[in-house]
C-alpha cells in the first residue's frame, strides 16, 4: 500500500486510447465482481485506475465529470440509478451482474432514450412512453419515437 491507501499500479503500459477497457485482465479477478455485484464503484474505479486506466478515460467511457469519477474514487457512494446504468454501459458490465433491471417502465422513467436503445437492441418488444409508462406498441418505429414524448 502507498501512502495514499491505495494499492499500487499493475506494472506494465498505461491503457491506449484506441484499447478497449473490456480487454483488460482486471474484469477476471473475483475483486471485481464482488465489487460490481456489490455495486462498489469507488472500488471498479480504483481498480481499472490500477491497471493504468486514467480518470478521465473513466469519465469518457462513463459520461461522467472527471470530478466526479474523482469524487467516486475518494469513496462517495453511487445510488442514482441513472447513475449505476451508465457505468454499466459505458465499461461494458451487464446490467444484471449489477442487480440493474430491463424493466422498461423504470428505463422509461429514467430516460426514455434507453429505452428506444433496448428496443432497438431486442432486448424487450417494441414499447412508447405514455404518461410515464412504457407500453407495448405494434412496430419499433413507434418506439424510436418515445424519446419526443
Amino acid at each position: 500500500m502507498s501512502r495514499s491507501g491505495y494499492q499500487q499500479r499493475v506494472k506494465g503500459p498505461r491503457l491506449r486510447w484506441d484499447e478497449s477497457i473490456r480487454s483488460l485482465p482486471v474484469w477476471e479477478r473475483s475483486e471485481m465482481r464482488q465489487a460490481i455485484a456489490g455495486r462498489e464503484i469507488n472500488i471498479v474505479f480504483r481498480m481499472l485506475q490500477r491497471y493504468g486506466v486514467p480518470q478521465r478515460r473513466i469519465a469518457a467511457e462513463t459520461g461522467l465529470a472527471q470530478s466526479d469519477i474523482s469524487g467516486i474514487i475518494a469513496g462517495r457512494q453511487v445510488m442514482a440509478y441513472d447513475v449505476l446504468l451508465r457505468v454499466a454501459r459505458g465499461l461494458g458490465i451487464p446490467r444484471g451482474q449489477m442487480g440493474l433491471a430491463y424493466d422498461p417502465d423504470t428505463l422509461a422513467l429514467f430516460d426514455p432514450t434507453l429505452l428506444r436503445d433496448i428496443v432497438n437492441e431486442g432486448e424487450v418488444p417494441p414499447r412508447k412512453v405514455v404518461d410515464g409508462l412504457a407500453v407495448p406498441c405494434d412496430d419499433a418505429s413507434s418506439a424510436t419515437m418515445a424519446s419526443a414524448q
